[in-house]
């Protein structure tokens, strides 16, 4: 015995215009998601990051640009001497913190681990949970208004004879 299956949707109209304009509304949300976790992302590296002077801090930055048929946050550092600090800072290089990181890290307790190097690359590995999740609770909330609009029931019955 076969089952024949079909889908009783109440709110067509509605759900067609809403799968028009869903890929652009996804978009956006994506896109708005990734900016908040840029933000993040930036607000982070520069407690993880060493001081001194506090320029290397301050040049953090990170933007969302178009990657391919996606998006991807860039975050870069606008001195001169940042990737030798990220790479080559204690506890990951040979180079130790100054005096001013110490005192910091003795003072911050940072969930990533304080300044030292890989201050970006630790505050990402640390947080990527929340951040898919946040990701994931976004695009559920945009699907949201689409379930309130329409309703979808599936009906599964014999099949009816030819």
């Amino acid at each position: 015995m076969a089952a024949e299956f079909s889908l009783d949707i109440k709110g067509g109209k509605e759900f067609l215009q809403y799968m028009d304009a869903a890929p652009s509304m996804m978009s956006k949300t994506v896109k708005e998601s990734l900016n908040i976790i840029g933000l993040h992302i930036v607000e982070r590296s520069r407690v993880n990051a060493p001081i001194d002077q506090g320029d290397l801090r301050r040049s953090i930055k990170a933007k969302v640009v178009r990657s391919g048929d996606g998006f991807e946050i860039k975050v870069t550092v606008g001195v001169d001497y940042a990737l030798r600090m990220h790479e080559q800072l204690t506890p990951f290089g040979p180079l130790q913190l100054g005096p001013g990181s110490r005192r910091e890290a003795a003072a911050v307790n940072a969930p990533e681990g304080g300044p030292g190097g890989k201050f970006i690359e630790r505050v990402v590995f640390f947080h990527t949970g929340t951040y898919l999740t946040y990701i994931r609770d976004m695009a559920e909330e945009n699907l949201g208004s689409l379930r309130k609009t329409i309703q979808i029931k599936p009906k599964v019955g014999p099949v009816k004879p030819s």
